[in-house]
């Protein structure tokens, strides 16, 4: 059954919402400018661009994380921006559609499923060098700070806001909500987290599906820990 619902899960989380023309609006988020560091040390994660043998070797795999089940993603489901597409506020759009800017063609993903809180994600490593990989955070940051919401495809008016997290050598992470849905954001609330490791990006959506604050913290914390784990093999591996 979990791997059922995983596997549905992470193919909505890949989908819509990335690309297209958006429209700024709304009060503008609250945005931390510069990366807050961890609590505790984070793992050590090699400023040399990774090959594509070693990353597939450092993602997450059955039994790698605790009470979660996590399930390879071929990259033809995780598609690339096409070369025309314009995405909703630059890096933000990017993240939705876990892809960065620079852009890496060595990208490796992994659906997972978090069986205490419910909670399915889709989690994209990529492998920078540690210049590239600090780009990327610093431009994401910017568009946040640029990007109050759009308006998609359809219609709705999306917001958006962002806070700093302690994780990695630097992060961030930033919810994309559907206005017209609030009483219920069943798959109208996106979450996204963008960490820095060295010269690995690591991003992280996950879908709301429940009403209700509770419901959001769940894939907060979920997102959280899925990111710690993948950190610690991450540098065990690399």
């Amino acid at each position: 059954m979990r791997r059922s619902v995983l596997r549905v899960v992470t193919a909505v989380a890949v989908l819509g919402l990335a690309v297209g023309c958006g429209e700024s609006g709304g009060k503008p988020p609250a945005v931390a400018k510069q990366a807050v560091p961890s609590v505790k040390p984070a793992p050590k994660v090699t400023e040399e661009r990774l090959s594509r043998e070693v990353l597939e070797r450092a993602a997450l795999g059955e039994g790698d994380a605790r009470g979660v089940d996590i399930l390879e993603v071929p990259q033809k489901e995780v598609p690339s921006l096409p070369a025309n597409a314009v995405p909703y506020c630059g890096a933000v759009g990017l993240g939705l559609s876990q892809n960065t800017d620079p852009k890496t063609k060595v990208r490796v993903s992994r659906g997972a499923f978090d069986g205490k809180r419910h909670s399915a994600l889709i989690m994209s490593l990529f492998a920078h060098n540690g210049a590239d990989a600090r780009a990327v955070m610093k431009g994401l940051r910017a568009d946040l700070a640029d990007c109050p919401g759009f308006r998609d495809d359809d219609g709705a008016h999306r917001t958006v806001s962002s806070r700093a997290e302690k994780l990695g050598d630097e992060a961030v992470s930033y919810r994309v909500a559907a206005e017209w849905n609030k009483k219920h954001p069943r798959f109208d609330t996106s979450v996204v987290v963008v960490v820095r490791a060295g010269s690995v990006v690591v991003i992280v959506k996950g879908q709301v599906m429940g009403a209700g604050p509770q419901a959001e913290r769940d894939v907060r914390l979920s997102a959280h820990a899925l990111v710690e784990a993948q950190l610690g093999k991450l540098a065990r591996t690399s």
